[in-house]
């Protein structure tokens, strides 16, 4: 009985360690100033101005450091002079919702939030 008390504490503190899941797809701002692309390997982030002109993309290989409640994405971009990393703290607030340094960001499709 002991054992597997032990067990089961081990197999639940495994999973803890895995820490919160890379929110792959596509998220946006309300309004759609702010986007933000996940995939497992690549990511994009793009910024619009009041006009709806993107005046920010930042876009490349992408790593995901998980934590408890979120995580930081890492996007190696490949618009600078030397690809450099970008880091992004997110939260996961439910399974259509994140925050992005505080932004709050709603799982979309093709550019629309659903």
């Amino acid at each position: 009985m002991a054992i597997g008390a032990v067990l089961g504490l081990a197999l639940s503190a495994s999973a803890q360690d895995k820490g919160a899941a890379l929110p792959v797809g596509f998220w946006v701002t309300k309004p759609a100033s702010e986007q933000l692309f996940i995939s497992t390997s690549t990511c994009r982030f793009t910024a619009n101005n009041a006009s709806g002109v993107t005046v920010q993309l930042i876009e490349g290989k992408c790593t995901w450091q998980a934590s408890s409640d979120g995580g930081i994405l890492t996007i190696n971009n490949i618009h600078s002079y030397k690809s450099a990393p970008i880091r992004y703290s997110i939260v996961l607030v439910n399974s259509t919702t994140i925050k992005v340094f505080g932004d709050v960001f709603y799982k979309g499709i093709l550019g629309t939030v659903k």
